[in-house]
């Protein structure tokens, strides 16, 4: 990272601007909320060139999909990815081009993945993602793995909103855990699985956002080994846990559980159509028992 982005990375405070979001919806908010340096970051008006990264990179992605467009082959994917403060930034993209016709054209969905995604909205902010998924313009898919604290920063503990905590999650959220050596994989009983959530602002109340804001406080989630919180948030961890999950699933075959199919053989859009009953634990807990039954009985 350079200065500039450490100087974005700190400025850790949250700042309002409109909401991109201009069809209406369930109390929909003039403005919305999220943190002061990843917008700026995206939305600060160069003076050598008097326009934003964002709009840099969206002229670029639009002559991209209009060169896709005309071609037989017709629609064109968009994917935006990133990770750390990247990560972020890719986050804050989607939702912006999500609500562009230049990009959304003929039933084109923006789909996000990001790994090692810091906090980055409000209520408001994964109110108006949320949206964007239920008219099936956003899909995003966040992946960190257990350990990395980056996931739980800005440090958020004493700071709270209308609706309860400060920041919000949004998004499919995929945690990749510990990879075991062979003494505890033995001792323990095999490698902790993956766990899938959807985070959905509806289902969360006040004081629950307020505890799991707690939960998720920052200092709380470092690694027994905190000296090696750095490499827990390298892409180098996330692969590898990730190749974990996809091994097991081809060395054996039939005796995968339920979490890692969700991983390994759906869609990022098949798990946008099933997302609600990723939301909680109680409706996860369902699927997890009805994926297993149909594997019993094949």
């Amino acid at each position: 990272y350079t200065r500039e982005d450490w100087s974005h990375i700190l400025d850790w405070y949250d700042t309002g601007t409109s909401n991109p979001v201009l069809e209406d919806y369930p109390e929909r908010p003039k403005n919305i909320r999220m943190h002061a340096g990843f917008y700026k970051y995206l939305f600060r008006v160069r003076k050598d060139t008097n326009t934003t990264k964002y709009d840099e990179i969206g002229a670029k992605l639009a002559h991209y999909c209009e060169l896709a467009d005309t071609r037989d082959d017709g629609n064109v994917r968009i994917t935006v990815t990133g990770h750390s403060l990247g990560s972020a930034l890719a986050t804050i993209f989607s939702l912006y081009a999500s609500t562009e016709d230049r990009f959304t054209s003929n039933g084109r969905a923006i789909e996000c993945v990001t790994f090692g995604a810091p906090c980055i909205g409000n209520w408001r902010f994964a109110g108006a993602v949320k949206h964007q998924e239920d008219v099936g313009k956003l899909r995003i898919a966040k992946f960190h793995v257990k350990g990395d604290v980056t996931v739980h920063l800005p440090p958020t503990f004493w700071r709270h909103s209308r609706r309860g905590a400060q920041y919000w999650h949004s998004g499919i959220d995929v945690m990749l855990p510990y990879v075991r050596n062979d003494f505890f994989h033995t001792i323990l009983g095999g490698q902790p699985k993956p766990k899938v959530t959807y985070h959905d602002p509806d289902t969360e109340g006040y004081f629950s956002s307020l505890l799991r804001q707690v939960r998720d406080y920052a200092f709380i989630n470092l690694p027994v080994r905190f000296w090696r919180f750095a490499l827990f948030h390298t892409l180098v961890e996330h692969r590898k846990r990730m190749s974990l999950v996809s091994k097991k699933h081809h060395l054996a075959e039939g005796e995968e559980d339920p979490e890692e199919l969700l991983l390994t053989t759906y869609t990022l859009k098949e798990l946008y159509e099933i997302r609600h009953q990723l939301s909680t634990r109680k409706e996860r807990q369902k699927l997890i028992r009805k994926l297993r039954k149909e594997r019993s009985n094949r």
